[in-house]
């Protein structure tokens, strides 16, 4: 899955470059975003076709540095 994956990389550096160089559309780069996460999406499912089970410890660890993140960036921002 590396080499699938480092292959989908090189074609969405290479998108990038249309896009940093101003040769698209708004509408084309949604549509090329869209059809690299579905080839993304394809390779992920060839090579775990059941998926990948997270350690409970973590998904815990990841949502306590999401909830941090969010209270340190947002905090008061509903008062304002």
């Amino acid at each position: 899955m590396t080499v699938a994956l480092e292959v989908l990389y090189i074609d969405a550096e290479d998108e990038w470059e249309g896009i940093h160089a101003g040769r698209l559309s708004a509408d084309a780069i949604t549509k090329r975003r869209t059809k690299l996460r579905k080839l993304q999406l394809s390779e992920e499912r060839r090579y775990f076709p059941e998926g990948v089970e997270l350690p409970a410890m973590l998904i815990g660890l990841a949502t306590a540095q999401a909830s941090s993140y969010f209270e340190n960036t947002f905090s008061g921002e509903s008062a304002q």
